[in-house]
């Protein structure tokens, strides 16, 4: 978008008044006699001064254009535009380029291809002990008004999205507000290749009072279940109450080493905690809130692949079978985003 600059100016007009100037007459002046005593000189006699030449000036103060801000020149650039996906490629694997390139367009508000209409595409890129990091690329739209954008090859596995908007400072509070409203996202999901690779889970579940449970992880043996449904093999559980708890992950890192050495390329590790103990509902039922907090390691270095967070909430007639239901829910869910995550 080029920078609009517009300069005001000030005229200024003059006028200039007329003035008429006399002209010798041809009629000789009469002579006039005077006595002694009132004899002058012609020369003697004082002139009176010319009036000298006035010049009037006008000056006409012209209205100055007010000048657009950068909101106003953005929302102008973007009226009447819409961004949609046309087509996105299935998930691929970490470390596999995607199949196909995700394709976008604009058009105009009566359905028309917009030519060279700028549009950023913000893509994951790579993950920064479990934080997203973003590639940020800026295309112009061709006659079409397309673009096609093939993502780089995924490093990490990913579940998140690909995000485009039309082009705009959005360092801007307003433009970054109006460029979300006219954005578009899509599925970004790559899949791990450690599925087969060899791991451990290790989970603490607490109870309704908030203390950690030292002696058995039902959490632990239900996510193990259920990954292996999901077609996880080499997976195993391992005890590290005491180090979760201490919540370094360090600590945790570095226990698991010395526990498990090279054979595990990584770790599920966590906590299962009650948000509230299981409450009787109006029909009289139970109802409970499981919270887990999940973070998978990278076995080989210590760095961190993801942190996951997820809450379920279930109920059942019987408060005992609520709390079966809400760890087994709770393992279900987490399965389906580890593949994902690690």
């Amino acid at each position: 978008m080029k920078n609009i600059k517009i300069w005001p100016f000030v005229f200024l007009t003059a006028a200039f008044g007329l003035v008429s100037c006399g002209t010798n007459s041809s009629i000789p002046k009469p002579t006039v006699q005077n006595s002694p005593s009132q004899e002058t000189d012609a020369e003697d006699v004082p002139q009176s001064p010319k009036a000298p030449r006035q010049l009037n000036v006008v000056t006409s103060t012209s209205v100055q254009p007010l000048q657009e801000t950068p909101e106003e020149i953005y929302l102008k650039k973007i009226k009447g535009i819409t961004v949609e996906c046309i087509s996105s490629p299935k998930e691929t694997s970490k470390n596999k380029a995607f199949s196909e390139p995700f394709v976008f367009a604009a058009k105009d508000s009566e359905g028309n291809p917009v030519n060279d209409f700028a549009l950023t595409i913000l893509c994951p890129e790579e993950k920064n002990q479990g934080a997203e990091v973003f590639q940020i690329t800026n295309m112009s739209t061709n006659e079409e008004g397309k673009i096609s954008f093939m993502p780089p090859v995924p490093p990490s596995a990913f579940d998140s999205s690909i995000k485009i908007y039309p082009t705009g400072d959005i360092s801007n509070q307003k433009i970054a507000e109006l460029a979300d409203k006219n954005s578009v996202s899509v599925p970004y999901r790559v899949k791990t290749n450690l599925q087969y690779a060899g791991g451990n889970i290790a989970l603490v579940d607490f109870n309704e009072s908030g203390n950690p449970i030292t002696n058995n992880s039902v959490s632990s043996s239900n996510l193990l279940m259920a990954l292996m449904k999901q077609g996880f093999s080499r997976v195993g559980n391992v005890d590290l109450t005491k180090e979760i708890v201490s919540g370094n992950s360090q600590t945790v890192y570095k226990a698991a080493k010395n526990l498990l050495g090279s054979n595990s390329k990584y770790l599920i590790y966590g906590t299962v905690k009650y948000d509230s103990p299981a409450e009787k509902t109006a029909d009289g039922k139970f109802s409970l809130k499981l919270n887990g907090e999940i973070t998978c390691m990278n076995l080989l270095n210590g760095d961190i692949f993801s942190k996951i967070q997820l809450s379920v909430t279930t109920v059942q007639d019987k408060e005992w079978n609520c709390k079966l239901e809400a760890g087994k829910l709770l393992a279900e869910e987490l399965a389906k985003k580890i593949p994902y995550a690690l």
